[in-house]
């Protein structure tokens, strides 16, 4: 079967064929306007009942504006939703799927969200369909890509002794070598789009055994090791390479699998969260322009056909008419997806902030909606065992591993490559606000520690811009009170304390004042205060071994106790260590500083299990070298910033903000069911065994 483009645009959008050679309906064009200056940011002009024009950009480290991406098999399960979260993100979007009348429907259901969303009809388990795809895929975003997330994969279940030869083929052509194929055919084009991203969907199933999952995993472990090779071969080409390795999901594939009680029972018990995921479409909300595609043209069809309007407000409820200007693209359309704000008249006058995204997307696409072969895992005695559980044993959500997706394709992601992961305004939250809530800390409260300087002062700016309000202690009250000057001005909700996080009873006095600052609850515990002493192992005192310990292991281990009733009284709990990639691999450091960071990844992981039943999740970020305070007498040893940046594929040290970020995330509703994890923020060194660059 031939590749095929299909489009259905919304109205104000103009098909223009690119050249003789294709075919009029081949080919998507937005109606060009007088070019403009480029800008960083797009603008919403919404006349509204009170006849008042609000401007609001956006960030562009959270924004897919302007981006392209291909998704496989984007028109049901979490192929669908990542096309969604993508495209609500603001990216351009293009997807394939093997079922032409289900791929219709959905692109007509997209048109009616108002998602930029293109598709093709591919079987990409055979090569000369890719090379199709990636043809068409060149042809619509002119010759360069952004994004590529392979979604598409199947799964045999039986014993190993009983596969043949030809399901093995199938799971092996379906699951890996497309996947390898893929990244191959798009190099090129994510190549000339300067800042490539490559996003693989892998399982849980690619690092722990399941039950008659021998194949299927053999495919997974490969697509993890693929990952990691990747990251270090293309990141000189400014490309980077992740996996997200999905647990059970409610999805129609793991549906006849679950529906025996004992077996979900089963799944259950080894979950800490105690429950599986569940699909929400949420990718549309971040804006990106998407293209998926799948097998399946029923299933693309039924699914389509399930959206229902659900409790949503239309444009017309609130007398507001919205229009997008591309303004920084020379493009103009009537699509809505960038955040604004307005005044309108409903039963008075009073302040409506909304995401026009939001208003039409949920409107359209409701997020509550559930596939619809989900209806057998949950009867009542199912639900009944589940939720008579003391934990929180539940399974996952599309969304939530969507959000995952989506974060890794984001600029905030930059310095995160190679990752496997299994499971304007000065205010986010203005960006945020009537947004997704999954995307948003409006209302939340935070603790960060030694969050006047370094990594922990970005850290504090990027919770506060997500609307948090955030306590920081530093030992230094000097350089706390610059600090706390700086954030008043940029309006973010801050306030501090002086404290010696390696004294017990600073600590505790601390905890006093923030319980009391919050009343008795907190949502986030940023445990990133650390020193370090570097030394030969034989070189070390007591004192040494004494002062690391207390303040890089005790003082996290102590303050996480101290704060268990509060995160447990806020009912969504969330502690996040700042590690070391010293922790995972060796480092010439010192190696007491590398032991503590190891405790640190560990208790994350304990924790992570032990108080899941709690609604507190707990994860680890292990930095490489950051240009901070800290590490920069490293950084200016040239022979020691040389031999760093040559094993550090993306050849650079990390700035703050890139750890700021994925910490800001980790706290976002939408990390929901990221627990346990120790993620690197390295650039690739952690995965970089020996590579040599053969010079021309």
């Amino acid at each position: 079967m031939a590749s095929h483009l299909y489009t259905n645009p919304p109205q104000n959008l103009h098909f223009l064929p690119s050249s003789p050679s294709l075919k009029p309906h081949l080919y998507l064009s937005f109606k060009r306007i007088n070019p403009q200056p480029k800008s960083s940011s797009s603008s919403v002009f919404v006349p509204c009942a009170s006849q008042s024009s609000i401007a609001i950009t956006s960030n562009e480290r959270w924004s897919l504006n302007g981006l392209s991406a291909l998704v496989t098999g984007g028109t049901r399960r979490i192929g669908r939703a990542i096309v969604e979260e993508l495209a609500g993100l603001g990216a351009k979007v293009h997807t394939c799927a093997r079922n032409e009348n289900e791929l219709e429907n959905c692109l007509s259901d997209w048109n009616r969200s108002g998602f930029r969303v293109a598709g093709s009809v591919c079987d990409v388990s055979d090569r000369s369909q890719r090379e199709d795809l990636m043809e068409t895929v060149s042809s619509v975003f002119d010759g360069k890509l952004h994004i590529l997330v392979n979604n598409v994969g199947t799964n045999i279940r039986k014993p190993m002794v009983e596969f043949t030869a030809g399901e093995f083929s199938t799971l092996m052509s379906t699951n890996f070598e497309s996947v390898f194929h893929l990244c191959q055919l798009a190099y090129p084009l994510l190549r000339a789009s300067e800042a490539g991203s490559v996003v693989s969907i892998s399982s849980v199933s690619g690092f722990v055994s399941l039950k008659n999952m021998s194949v299927q995993s053999a495919t997974k472990g490969a697509i993890n090791q693929l990952t990691r090779s990747l990251a270090c071969e293309w990141a000189k080409d400014n490309i980077r390479i992740n996996a997200v390795a999905p647990w059970y999901i409610k999805t129609s594939m793991v549906e006849q699998v679950l529906s025996n009680k004992e077996y979900l029972e089963e799944v259950y018990s080894v979950t800490p969260l105690g429950r599986l995921g569940e699909p929400r479409e949420e990718l549309a909300m971040l804006g990106a322009r998407v293209h998926t595609c799948a097998r399946d043209e029923t299933q693309l069809q039924e699914r389509l056909g399930s959206k229902q309007c659900r409790n949503m407000y239309s444009h017309a409820d609130h007398k507001v008419y919205i229009r997008r200007f591309l303004v920084a693209d020379g493009y103009k359309s009537g699509v809505s997806f960038p955040s604004l704000a307005a005044r309108t008249s409903f039963v008075g006058s009073f302040r409506f902030r909304e995401h026009c995204a939001y208003v039409l997307c949920r409107w359209g696409c409701p997020s509550e909606c559930r596939i619809h072969l989900w209806s057998n895992q949950s009867e009542e005695n199912a639900k009944e065992k589940v939720e008579s559980r003391p934990s929180m044993g539940r399974v996952g959500e599309a969304n939530e591993v969507l959000s995952l997706v989506a974060f890794l394709c984001l600029p905030a992601a930059s310095y995160i490559t190679a990752l496997v992961s299994k499971g304007g305004p000065s205010n986010y939250a203005d960006v945020t606000k009537g947004f997704h809530l999954e995307w948003s800390l409006q209302g939340m409260t935070a603790l960060v520690t030694g969050g006047a300087g370094g990594i922990g002062h970005a850290i504090v700016e990027e919770l506060a811009r997500f609307g948090a309000k955030v306590h920081v202690c530093d030992i230094s009250e000097t350089l706390l009170n610059q600090s706390l000057s700086q954030w008043e001005k940029k309006g973010f909700q801050v306030s501090g304390s002086i404290c010696d996080v390696s004294s017990r009873p600073k600590r505790e006095t601390l905890m006093q004042t923030v319980s009391s600052l919050f009343e008795g609850k907190l949502n986030i515990l940023v445990n990133n205060a650390g020193v370090i002493r570097t030394k030969p192992t034989t070189k070390y005192v007591e004192d040494d071994f004494s002062f690391l310990m207390s303040t890089n292991v005790e003082s996290s281990y102590h303050l996480s106790q101290l704060s268990h009733p509060l995160l447990k009284a806020s009912g969504s709990g969330n502690i996040v260590f700042i590690s070391s990639i010293a922790g995972v691999v060796s480092i010439d450091c010192g190696s007491i500083y590398g032991l503590t960071k190891g405790a640190l990844n560990q208790l994350a992981r304990n924790l992570a299990c032990e108080w899941a039943r709690d609604g507190i999740r707990a994860n680890a970020v292990a930095p490489n070298f950051i240009t901070t305070a800290l590490a920069q007498a490293y950084l200016d040893v040239a022979g020691f910033r040389e031999a760093l940046f040559s094993r550090t594929p993306l050849g650079r040290a990390g700035e703050p903000k890139e750890v700021a970020s994925l910490v800001a995330f980790l706290c976002l509703p939408a990390a929901s069911y990221i627990t346990g994890q120790t993620i690197c923020v390295d650039g690739g060194l952690t995965v970089n065994g020996f590579s040599y660059q053969q010079q021309a």
